[in-house]
């Protein structure tokens, strides 16, 4: 198998204690998807069914700002993983989201590749910049969503 090592592949795989083990996962499991630890270059916020869902115009925002989304779109059980800098999961208190910190570890695919589960994309994915998205714009955007809600 041909790795394509394009710069954002290759930042992502080097969070893994074992850049090798990323790669190898990449290419052998059947899902394709690697398992890379959250709190060294990010830590995630994992956004759960409905809201992912009502959030998504006010994460485009975040999105055009180039702030990698990890989007799952399985039907009934949407999710985004929005990358943000290592360390906010310990003062992240947003319900009903998930901060996913040091200690962590989430399955993602590797950018720019067709996935054997289609529901799975980056939208966009890493750039290898290093680039990540902004708490608080995050959070704010979180709390609107809820407010309309209410």
């Amino acid at each position: 198998m041909t790795r394509r090592h394009t710069a954002g592949t290759l930042w992502l795989a080097a969070a893994h204690p074992s850049p090798t083990a990323a790669w190898n996962q990449w290419a052998t499991t059947p899902t394709r998807f690697a398992v890379l630890p959250a709190g060294a270059r990010w830590d995630a916020i994992r956004i759960g069914c409905s809201l992912a869902v009502k959030a998504l115009d006010e994460l485009d925002a975040i999105e055009r700002a180039g702030a990698p989304v990890l989007w799952g779109l399985r039907e009934g059980s949407a999710r985004a993983y929005v990358l943000v800098p290592p360390g906010t999961a310990r003062a992240w208190h947003e319900p009903p989201t998930r901060a996913i910190g040091a200690g962590g570890w989430v399955a993602m695919p590797r950018p720019g590749t067709d996935q054997p589960d289609p529901g799975f994309r980056w939208e966009p994915a890493p750039d290898g910049s290093g680039r990540l998205a902004d708490p608080e714009t995050l959070r704010s955007a979180l709390r609107r969503v809820r407010e309309g809600e209410r």
